[in-house]
């Protein structure tokens, strides 16, 4: 497999996980469980993030873009920062049922909007 390829398979893998253990720890949280505590869920989350910025990283270099010649581009990092800042929020503050739930739900629009922007190689689903 080309090495691009093999790149992109594993952002995409990467991402895949980093949505779902985002989901799963946030469930957890609305419940009040314990299982949050675990080390597992408290590092394999970082770890995972970790490969999926690393690759993507690597996608960006191999194919020569640059956050300030592809707008996409750029829009995919600024809302990953908001992404991160939103999941911490939700994970870790004391918050009321329905402003986790709010916060969740924005958190959720943004990691679609990263996707959006990715596939359409535009602004957030396709706006600019």
């Amino acid at each position: 497999m080309e090495t691009y390829a093999l790149f992109k398979h594993s952002h995409l893998l990467f991402a895949v996980i980093s949505i779902s253990l985002f989901v799963f720890r946030a469930t957890l949280k609305f419940r009040g469980s314990q299982l949050l505590e675990t080390k597992v869920l408290k590092i394999s989350p970082h770890i995972n993030d970790t490969l999926l910025l690393a690759s993507g990283i690597t996608l960006a270099v191999l194919a020569g873009f640059s956050p300030m010649a592809q707008p996409w581009l750029a829009t995919k990092i600024i809302l990953l920062i908001v992404y991160i800042g939103l999941g911490t929020v939700v994970i870790k503050k004391q918050l009321s049922g329905s402003a986790r739930a709010a916060v969740f739900v924005a958190a959720l629009v943004c990691f679609a909007a990263i996707g959006s922007s990715a596939v359409s190689k535009a602004g957030p689903f396709g706006l600019f």
